[in-house]
């Protein structure tokens, strides 16, 4: 998955989970469980950035399902 991620217009994600942050690339965005990601999303709990600077949420999503639709063609 190391390519989808590279062509993602975000480069850290910070995780908002029972009042703790965890930043993550890309990469360990993608490669958690689909279910985890699907509840953090609709939890709002995640943030995207790109160089320190926030990106938008719809933007991020838009180009995750991408990615994973790629990875699905493969």
């Amino acid at each position: 998955m190391a390519d989808e991620a590279g062509s993602l217009p975000f480069d850290k994600v910070i995780v908002k989970v029972d009042g703790a942050r965890r930043e993550l690339g890309p990469t360990e965005l993608l490669e958690l469980p689909l279910h985890l990601r699907v509840r953090w999303l609709l939890d709002d709990s995640l943030e995207f950035f790109r160089a320190g600077k926030p990106v938008d949420r719809r933007l991020a999503l838009a180009a995750l399902r991408e990615a994973q639709a790629g990875a699905l063609q493969r």
